[in-house]
């Protein structure tokens, strides 16, 4: 049990480290778990899984719920195209925003929009 408790100082602020890198680099098409795994001099199996250890769920999917909520602030607040929020959010190519999007709300990034609209009109 003392082993444990010994290792969670030196886990937590690595964690907050690689999320602050996350989120200085969120809206880079190129953030990849290669690239943050290099620059914590790390090989990408390890920070993977030190990363789910300490943060609680995998850098894809942290990635993309990050990228997922700010796609969902814009989609709401502006009226750049889906196309032009896939890139301002760190999608190379629309038709993988849109999978990832409707994967994690079930809905189409349009319709999103169409429901946010008319939720704020009311």
């Amino acid at each position: 049990m003392e082993s444990i408790l010994m290792d969670i100082p030196k886990t937590l602020p690595w964690i907050d480290d690689a999320k602050k890198y996350i989120d200085d680099h969120l809206t880079d098409p190129n953030l990849s778990l290669k690239q943050i795994s290099h620059h914590f001099s790390m090989n990408p199996v390890q920070f993977s899984r030190m990363f789910k250890e300490g943060a609680g769920e995998k850098f894809i999917d942290y990635v993309t719920r990050l990228r997922i909520e700010l796609s969902m602030k814009k989609l709401a607040m502006s009226s750049d195209s889906i196309q032009e929020i896939a890139w301002q959010v760190g999608y190379t190519h629309v038709v993988s925003f849109i999978r990832a999007f409707k994967k994690s709300t079930e809905l189409t990034p349009g319709h999103f929009r169409k429901d946010s609209r008319e939720a704020g009109s009311i």
